[in-house]
C-alpha cells in the first residue's frame, strides 16, 4: 500500500454496497472503482477515460463520486456540481 487512500476507498465502496443490498428501491446502483488513475495504458488512457471507453458509464443517469482529500478538515464534506478533482 502506498497510503494514498485506495484502502479507504475500497472499504467505503464495499461498506456502502453491503448496506444498499439490504434496501429495496427502484432502479439499479452500479459501483465503480477507478483503477490506474496515475498511469496510462498503451493508448495513453488511464482510469476514468479507459472505463468510459469500455462502457462503464453506459446507461448511467447520475454519478456520486468521492475522493479522500487530506487537506479537508475532519468532519467536513465538500460537495460540488459537475467535474471535480482530476478531469
Amino acid at each position: 500500500m502506498h497510503a494514498c487512500g485506495h484502502d479507504s476507498h475500497t472499504a467505503m465502496l464495499l461498506g456502502t454496497a453491503a448496506l444498499l443490498v439490504k434496501e429495496e428501491f427502484p432502479g439499479t446502483v452500479r459501483f465503480l472503482f477507478q483503477p490506474s488513475e496515475e498511469a496510462g495504458d498503451e493508448e495513453g488512457k488511464s482510469g476514468a477515460a479507459r472505463m468510459i471507453t469500455d462502457g462503464a458509464m453506459d446507461g448511467v443517469d447520475l454519478v456520486i463520486g468521492l475522493h479522500v482529500d487530506p487537506s479537508t478538515p475532519v468532519g467536513d464534506i465538500l460537495i460540488e456540481a459537475g467535474p471535480a478533482s482530476g478531469v
